[in-house]
C-alpha cells in the first residue's frame, strides 16, 4: 500500500520533470513559426510595397495551420504603398498559451506575446 501512495504521488511530477523539455521546444518552435512567418511576410510586402490583405491572409492560415487562432494573431505593417528605396516595417504577434507548461521553474514571467518583427526596403516601383 506504502509504494502505491509512493508511485500515486510521485508519478505526476515525474511526468512534469520529462515532459518539461519537450515544452520548452514546442514553444521554442512556435516562436521560431512567427518569427519565419514575419519574415516571410516582409520579403513579400517588398514586392508589393505594402502587406496587401492577401498576404496577411495567406501568413493568418500558415500561423492557424499550426494551431493558433485567427483572433490571437496581430499583423501590424503601415497601410500606404511604399515605393522604392522606402523602409516597409512588419510586425506579427500572436498570443502566448499559458497552459504549454504545466509548471515554471523560474522566478520570472513568461511573455504574454511570441513576436516577429521584420524591416525591409520596398522594391515596388510604380
Amino acid at each position: 500500500m506504502k509504494e502505491t501512495l509512493l508511485r500515486a504521488i510521485y508519478m505526476p511530477m515525474l511526468f512534469y520533470i520529462l515532459l518539461q523539455p519537450l515544452y520548452s521546444y514546442l514553444d521554442y518552435m512556435y516562436e521560431m513559426a512567427v518569427k519565419a512567418n514575419a519574415a516571410y511576410l516582409t520579403q513579400k510586402a517588398a514586392v508589393e510595397g505594402k502587406v496587401t490583405p492577401q498576404l496577411r491572409q495567406e501568413v493568418i492560415n500558415n500561423l492557424t495551420a499550426i494551431g493558433f487562432h485567427d483572433d490571437e494573431i496581430q499583423i501590424e505593417s503601415d497601410p500606404m504603398t511604399r515605393y522604392r528605396g522606402e523602409r516597409i516595417d512588419v510586425t506579427i504577434k500572436v498570443y502566448r498559451k499559458r497552459t504549454l507548461f504545466p509548471y515554471i521553474f523560474s522566478s520570472e514571467s513568461m511573455p504574454d506575446y511570441y513576436v516577429g518583427h521584420g524591416t525591409i526596403m520596398s522594391e515596388y516601383m510604380d
